[in-house]
């Protein structure tokens, strides 16, 4: 009955019927009801779709057991040797002082966990013994690269370090065993791969009398330790020199922590003799499920299991014959010239060919099925090969490609029907392109009911980027008829988790310089905010007093001291936060210092509840910047950040529902960094980045596999082992050099400078998981990639196994004449070609992108809605109006909105001509903003609206960003709002408008800025430090200077008095007759009128401003003044001083009236009115030169473009087109301003140049013509 007990083999192309065989077998002798069933499965993916596939197939399916095959096999080595794991007699844990003199005085490591050999285990030990080691002269080329490395470069070392030696215990144990029994110094390789193999028919004794497994053909095994001599010694990849620290290494690890592979050799003679030490921790059974690649040493083990208990390995193989001599067509190249060069008949070489893409892509499942046959005693039941044949004769290329590659025959030819889109592959300009397409694809999948988003599944090679991506284009309401439910899986816990992503930003951000953007950015996150009952407007309104008290980096001088940076406390959070306080106590009024401080004067009301909340959390903040700078233990560390997590973010009954399972997580990374330190003997304190990186690791190494299988449309990374079968498989971002994922290897990693079948590889894995991805696709594949660059629009390859699926299914649908010229021309599916026939070559190229489906660049081109369009479509409706109508360059407002109902467009069916009838806009959309009848009054009303002067000022400087905050609810970052995190190097050009305001309200004290040793002087600068204006050191003088110089003829035609005695503020109160009524303040009044003053030169809106003042003053109508309103402003030598001069009450009523009426018409849609653009159009008209009405007009238009578009040149201020604002509102400007007379481009904000011109006037024709020069 012992003899019985053998691994039984069940294979199969399908993953279904593995299935149910596995559902056959489980019910033959079902165990305990309250018993686990142990299946080992190669991923976390594979597991969920195990266990949904059995509870639908058996009804009931609890208490699953499905260890991946890493910790199956732990579990074997504490059964076989204890759970306590204890070293075993006579081995080299017995005697430590034997390995090497080298040994650090570290207490022996008596007692060992399941995780001991752990590659996070291996790296910290590692990372604690490279210090003392560095002295070696053998460790030369390491110290060389830590010299002068922190923690974290050393610690990413050790880590590189681990993971190549916990290779070598895997793929290369009689190596190690050599090591270990001090064979050379020098690296020893084992000469025979068969030695790295626990699998055996047989058993002799070596030696020292031990057992020692026996190849099937008679070759020395593992334990023939005394076989490896000094003569087979040799170096891999490198010279003595450097490798020899390795061996070196290597059994100081072991004197520290133990021999695994001395484990796993004491285990395989327990298991091979039956002597478990714990065999109930065996189960009673165990099935090994969709297990496409296992080291010899791992199958050695559980070759050995299966003669204790019952073992059945469930393999995929893509056919029932025997596959692993197949050759790609490279291959077979390859090999035909090598043997034709030797003048042998190539025919005799009996080479097999198979399917290309078979022998091409299943390198790895290739090896494993070797790996399978040599060493594996494997039982064959009469059962055991559950191949399901794909039907003869199958329509569809999937089918039949899917049926060739089951046959091993070369791909048949044979004609493509057109409606054949099993396969479909699409090339896109960018990644976010690709979404949007696949967007359309699945609504088109799913439109007919037949397929569910279940049966559909999307796999990428980089979750982490498309994420993102797909959120966006995805995430719509339930509401929506675009709507599809989704899930996003596989994506680092990090990212996944708000919570512990802002903790993790927390630590980041205290171990930097603090910037002020970083600080707020951290602060506006949702966990922070539950933790000190924070809004976004209260987040807000503390962004907005960062910056004006000019805080940029730092917390106070000694801070920046630590930085390496001068101990200056200008600009720095404590600079800020004293502003902020006194200025809550004390009325600066924007001047006066209190002890070396300006108050800031903006905090009244509820404003301190928020400044009372950024002072606590800043000193919170402070503190724990001034903690992580001393390096601590893995143990101290955890304890800091269990209390940061308590300090900063709600962790009581106001967190929200789902964050526990994040702290749950973060407790058990913390408790695992914690214990693989101690259980290293890690005697170094740690730095906070070395830290960062523990624990980022375990949590990315936590992540759970939530979302996968889990209802609706599944996003997933392409991971190895991951067979499942789909209806229909996506595959995203199939890019050159993206995929198959490269991979690098360390110069010092001996297994991959000498590779053997069976040893692990990245691009093997990929090329192996595209094949399988093709063989799972049950209805259909699918396929996109960047085919062009978006720079250039150059053509980009898709990658190599897509070129390769191309080739094939180019053959497959070729006549046989293109076959022949393929032939000729050297071309086949994964050949190389260098020369041939070019006409030939072309022609194959065209049979490849019959398949390729090329989509524009934009998703409103309208090539997705033009007649006969062929394979483009698209759902998004919103775009038909602008395609249908010619605008090609025009796409529309991207605001929310309800959209029509999704379907796919063609110019000749009913949906389209309805969509040709003229737009009704959603309520929600601004409608087109040049002509006003299409326009919807969604504030027209019979009462009367109250319009406040500073309101009018506010809407004429930028109506599109009116139109957005006030109207719509849109609120954008300007470039002045952004918190800047350098402390000023220079004074910029609103900083300098800022200082000469301020200079220019006290004029007459202007000029003691000459004398910076006068108490003026000093006053003054030291006025505008406390402002955080000016550069640090002496940098600060000659810049106020020369602001002063500047402004020195204004400041002398203002202490004159130009407009006499001043008067008190006067209130307006008009009724403009339109329903709307106008109130205000006029402040700066004199006995001459009104007086403006600006520290820069004249522009629009400063003029705009003064212009507005002055009609509501002339319309009001006072008797105690002069109604005449006198501009000054800066030029480039002295001053430009204006006038305007008193207008009747009736004429400046009609004006404001008009006026006002534009403001009406700007809250139904952003008003086509640009205060440079349209300045720059009306100025040339009225005071142009040329006397011809056309010319003039020429030129006027050029010139309202290049102040719209910009000249090309840097330029302040900013063109109208780059206000953030405009561009939203006026989305369709041409961005070629150029233009002649033959081709009229569109007007300032893409619209009629009639609408554009008529507003212009309006406002500034007016004001253009009432100005006068008063002196210069």
């Amino acid at each position: 009955m012992a003899d019985e007990l053998r691994l039984i083999l069940y294979r199969s192309n399908r993953v279904e019927a593995l299935l149910d065989c596995l559902v056959e077998r489980l019910r033959e002798a079902p165990p305990d009801p309250l018993a686990a069933e142990c299946i080992v499965v190669p991923s976390r993916g594979m597991a969920t779709w195990l266990g949904q596939g059995l509870a639908d197939r058996l009804g009931v399916w609890a208490n699953p057991d499905f260890p991946h095959p890493r910790r199956f096999i732990e579990r074997i080595l504490q059964a076989a040797l204890g759970p306590d794991l204890r070293p075993v007699a006579g081995s080299v844990l017995s005697s430590p002082a034997s390995i090497s003199p080298l040994a650090p005085s570290v207490p022996p490591v008596t007692g060992f966990t399941p995780g001991l050999f752990s590659r996070e285990l291996l790296g910290l030990a590692i990372f604690d013994l490279l210090p003392t080691l560095m002295a070696r002269r053998e460790f030369f080329p390491l110290r060389r690269y830590l010299a002068d490395a922190n923690d974290l470069k050393a610690l990413q070392l050790a880590e590189r370090i681990a993971y190549v030696f916990d290779q070598y215990a895997v793929y290369r144990f009689a190596m190690v065993m050599a090591w270990e029994d001090g064979a050379g110094g020098d690296v020893v390789p084992p000469v025979d791969p068969a030695a790295d193999s626990l699998v055996a028919s047989g058993a002799a004794k070596n030696d020292r009398g031990d057992f020692c497994p026996i190849g099937p053909t008679g070759r020395g095994g593992l334990f023939a330790a005394g076989q490896t001599t000094e003569s087979d010694c040799s170096l891999v990849g490198g010279s003595a020199s450097e490798n020899r620290w390795q061996p070196l290494l290597w059994r100081e690890l072991v004197a520290r922590l133990g021999s695994p592979v001395r484990l796993l050799r004491e285990a395989w003679r327990r298991l091979r003799a039956g002597t478990l030490a714990a065999p109930e921790l065996l189960p009673r059974r165990v099935f090994l499920f969709g297990i496409t690649a296992l080291p010899p040493l791992y199958l050695g083990l559980l070759n050995e299991v299966a003669k204790l208990i019952p073992g059945h390995l469930l393999v995929f193989s893509p056919t029932q014959d025997y596959w692993a001599d197949t050759n790609s067509p490279q291959a077979l190249n390859r090999l035909l010239l090598r043997y034709e060069s030797a003048a042998t008949n190539p025919k005799a070489l009996h080479l097999a060919v198979g399917h290309p893409l078979l022998a091409s892509l299943g390198t790895a499942g290739r090896d494993f099925q070797e790996i399978i046959e040599e060493y594996a005693e494997c039982l064959h039941p009469p059962d055991g090969e559950r191949f399901v044949a794909p039907e003869l004769g199958a329509s569809g290329l999937l089918a039949r490609l899917q049926g060739d590659i089951f046959a091993l025959r070369r791909p048949l030819v044979q004609a493509r029907t057109i409606a054949d889109d099993s396969i479909v592959i699409h090339s896109c300009h960018s990644p976010l392109r690709e979404v949007e397409v696949l967007q359309d694809q699945v609504l088109a999948m799913l439109d007919d009911g037949k397929l569910k988003p279940r049966d559909i599944v999307v796999m990428v090679p980089d979750i982490e980027t498309y994420a993102p991506l797909i959120a966006a284009v995805f995430g719509r309401s339930p509401q929506d008829r675009r709507y599809i439910p989704f899930r996003i899986a596989d994506r680092r816990i990090s990212r996944e988790a708000p919570l512990l992503d802002a903790l993790l930003t927390l630590f980041e951000l205290v171990r930097g310089r603090l910037p002020a953007s970083q600080v707020l950015d951290f602060l506006a996150r949702e966990p922070v905010g539950r933790g000190f009952n924070l809004d976004r407007e209260q987040v807000g309104r503390i962004a907005q007093w960062v910056n004006r008290c000019g805080i940029r980096w730092g917390i106070d001088e000694e801070h920046r001291r630590s930085h390496g940076q001068p101990p200056d406390p200008q600009n720095t959070w404590r600079f800020g936060l004293d502003r902020l306080i006194i200025g809550y106590a004390v009325d600066g009024k924007g001047q006066q210092l209190v002890a070396d401080i300006l108050p800031h004067d903006d905090i009244e009301g509820q404003d301190s509840l928020s400044a009372g909340i950024l002072l606590k959390f800043a000193t919170k903040l402070f503190a724990l910047a001034r903690e992580v700078r001393t390096p601590r233990s893995p143990a101290h560390w955890a304890e800091l950040i269990q209390r940061a997590l308590v300090t900063f973010f709600a962790v009581d009954s106001r967190a929200v529902a789902g964050e526990d399972w994040q702290k749950q997580s973060l407790h058990e990374a913390l408790v695992a960094v914690v214990q693989d330190s101690d259980q290293a003997g890690l005697g170094r304190t740690l730095e906070l980045p070395a830290f960062l990186h523990l624990l980022r690791s375990r949590l990315n190494e936590a992540g759970s596999t939530a979302g996968f299988l889990d209802g609706g449309l599944t996003f997933c990374a392409m991971l190895p082992m991951r067979t499942i079968p789909f209806a229909v498989i996506c595959l995203l971002g199939m890019n050159d050099g993206a995929f198959p994922r490269r991979e690098t290897h360390s110069g010092f990693d001996l297994v991959a400078n000498d590779p053997r079948p069976g040893d692990r590889s990245r691009r093997h894995d990929d090329r192996y998981l595209f094949l399988e991805s093709l063989l799972a696709a049950r209805r259909k594949l699918y396929i996109s990639y960047v085919g062009y660059s978006l720079k250039d629009h150059r053509r980009l390859p898709p990658a190599v196994p897509v070129n390769e699926l191309l080739d094939c299914l180019a053959l497959m649908t070729a006549t046989e004449s293109e076959v022949e010229a393929r032939a000729g021309a050297g071309v086949g599916a994964g050949s190389e070609h260098e020369a041939g026939d070019e006409a030939n070559v072309a022609q194959c190229e065209l049979a490849r992108r019959q398949f390729v489906v090329e989509h524009p660049l934009q998703p409103f081109s309208p090539r997705y809605f033009q007649a006969g369009a062929g394979p483009l479509f698209t759902f998004a409706t919103e775009y038909a109006d602008f395609a249908v109508n010619g605008d090609t360059d025009l796409p529309p407002c991207p605001l929310p909105g309800p959209w029509p109902s999704p379907q796919v467009f063609n110019l000749e069916s009913p949906s389209c001509k309805r969509l040709q009838s003229p737009l009704v806009p959603s309520p929600f959309i601004p409608p087109s903003p040049f002509v006003a009848e299409k326009s919807l009054s969604l504030f027209a009303t019979d009462e009367r609206v109250a319009l406040d002067l500073a309101g009018l000022h506010a809407f004429f400087r930028n109506p599109s960003s009116w139109y957005a905050r006030h109207c719509l609810h849109v609120t954008m970052p300007l470039p002045d709002e952004t918190p800047a995190d350098r402390e000023p190097l220079f004074i910029d050009g609103l900083v300098k408008h800022r200082i000469g305001m301020l200079l220019l309200q006290n004029p007459k004290t202007l000029g003691a800025h000459h004398d910076g040793g006068s108490a003026g002087g000093s006053a003054m600068l030291r006025l505008f430090r406390a402002r955080g204006d000016l550069p640090l050191a002496g940098s600060a003088q000659p810049a106020l200077e020369e602001i002063s110089t500047a402004l020195e003829p204004m400041a002398v035609f203002l202490a004159s008095q130009p407009a006499g005695k001043a008067l008190p503020s006067l209130s307006i109160d008009l009724d403009l007759d339109s329903g709307i009524h106008l109130t205000g303040e006029l402040s700066q009044r004199f006995d001459s009128g009104l007086l403006r003053y600006t520290a820069g030169k004249t522009s629009p809106s400063f003029l705009l401003t003064a212009w507005l003042d002055h009609l509501a003053l002339c319309a009001q109508a006072p008797d105690n003044q002069d109604r005449q309103c006198i501009t000054i402003s800066r030029a480039d030598k002295g001053a430009d001083i204006y006038i305007f001069r008193e207008l009747s009450p009736t004429r400046a009523w009609t004006l404001l009236r008009t006026l006002a009426d534009l403001w009406q018409r700007g809250r139904q849609a952003a008003l086509p009115f640009f205060r440079y653009s349209s300045h720059a159009y009306v100025y040339k008209m009225v005071f142009g030169r040329a006397k011809d009405q056309a010319t003039r007009c020429l030129v006027a238009r050029q010139a309202a473009l290049e102040a719209y578009h910009g000249s090309g040149y840097d330029r302040w201020p900013p063109p109208d087109g780059a206000d953030p604002y405009v561009r939203a509102m006026f989305q369709g400007a041409n961005p070629a301003w150029s233009w002649s007379a033959q081709k009229d481009p569109a007007a300032p904000g893409g619209g009629s140049w009639e609408d554009f011109i008529a507003v212009a006037h309006q406002v500034y024709e007016p004001m253009l013509q009432a100005r006068e020069r008063l002196l210069r």
